[in-house]
Order: C-alpha cells, then sequence, then structure tokens
C-alpha cells in the first residue's frame, strides 16, 4: 500500500508515518509539509490513501481534499483535526488528532 501524509508539523507528520508503519508494516509512506506538493504527488503517482491535516497553508486540509477528488473521485483521504470539543466534529485523539488504528484497518481495507 502506498500513502501520503501532509501537515506543516514535521513532529506530527512523523507520528501519523510512525502509526501507518504499525498498522501496515511494508506501505510506502510520502510525507509532505507542503500541502500544494502533495497534490502534484497525488496527481502524477497512484496512492491508496491520503491523510492530511485540517489547518495548513498554504491550503488547509479540506481544499486539499477536494482538490485532490476531482482529480481521483475514488481516493480514500482522510482530515486530521485537533479535537476542539466543537459541535459536529468528529474527536478523533490519543496523540493530537490520532486515528486509531482499527479505524485505519477498516477505512483502507475494505
Amino acid at each position: 500500500m502506498e500513502f501520503v501524509t501532509v501537515d506543516n508539523d514535521q513532529s506530527r507528520l512523523m507520528q501519523l508515518g510512525n502509526l501507518l508503519k504499525s498498522v501496515f508494516p511494508n506501505c510506502a509512506v510520502t510525507e509532505f509539509i507542503d500541502p500544494m506538493l502533495s497534490a502534484k504527488c497525488v496527481f502524477n503517482h497512484a496512492v491508496d490513501g491520503v491523510l492530511m491535516e485540517k489547518v495548513m497553508r498554504p491550503a488547509d486540509g479540506a481544499l486539499l481534499q477536494k482538490v485532490m477528488l476531482t482529480n481521483a473521485p475514488k481516493l480514500k483521504t482522510v482530515i486530521l483535526s485537533e479535537p476542539r470539543g466543537e459541535p459536529g466534529e468528529e474527536q478523533r485523539g490519543e496523540w493530537t488528532r490520532l486515528i486509531s488504528q482499527e479505524k485505519l484497518k477498516t477505512m483502507f481495507l475494505q
């Protein structure tokens, strides 16, 4: 499996890559700090999924997801965010905005 991860924070990016490797030991993970470069990568290479932070610059996760899905409508994408307790916002946190191993398996092994 091949994944792209996108976050302006290098330490969170590394943690996310480590999580993916723990769930899918033989997967390839390409990390991007720049959302626009990640979009270019996804346009030029087939990947199984993209996990991205909600709040980034110069493009946030929602915009990045929209751009990627326009070009690849079947691409599996996940937007992660800090749990803020806002109404209607899913809280995913073990570490900041972490998605669980079980949820990753469910999403990408279906």
